[in-house]
């Protein structure tokens, strides 16, 4: 077995952890973030992507901002992150419109589940907004490697 799809294989398993401790817990684990982290450098240093950094540098400044202006969480941007840098720059719109879309998608369905069961859970706790950081992150990393 190729060694970056055992890498991508961990990342899956590792994404696993990340929607369950976000979706019970509102909270990603660090050590999940740095697991992703070193294994999506890993992947990058595989396919010889170094190019990938510079777009990581501008969704940190842009993360910055976002975070600032209390759009997204902390961990939220470590997490775009960690996954950013195994994607290839000319998929990184992609990944961060996936995130944008199923993030839409998430809003829409909780606000569905409030509207129609009340409060199911409490606006302050955020949404698990590692879902969708974590599907479009695999499937960009994918993509890069394909």
């Amino acid at each position: 077995m190729d060694l970056k799809w055992l890498l991508i294989g961990g990342l899956i398993i590792a994404t696993l952890f990340i929607f369950l401790s976000d979706i019970f817990h509102r909270l990603i684990p660090n050590c999940i973030v740095v697991f992703v982290a070193v294994s999506a450098i890993s992947l990058m240093i595989l396919n010889e992507s170094y190019a990938s950094l510079n777009v990581t540098i501008l969704i940190f400044i842009i993360g910055l901002f976002l975070h600032s202006k209390n759009i997204l969480g902390g961990g939220d941007i470590k997490l775009i992150l960690a996954y950013s840098t195994a994607i290839k720059p000319e998929l990184a719109l992609l990944y961060i419109v996936i995130i944008l879309l199923l993030g839409g998608i998430l809003a829409t369905f909780y606000w569905g589940c409030h509207r129609v069961f009340g409060n199911v859970t409490n606006p302050k706790e955020g949404l698990p907004y590692g879902l969708p950081i974590g599907v479009s992150g695999i499937f960009c990393i994918a993509a890069s490697i394909a």
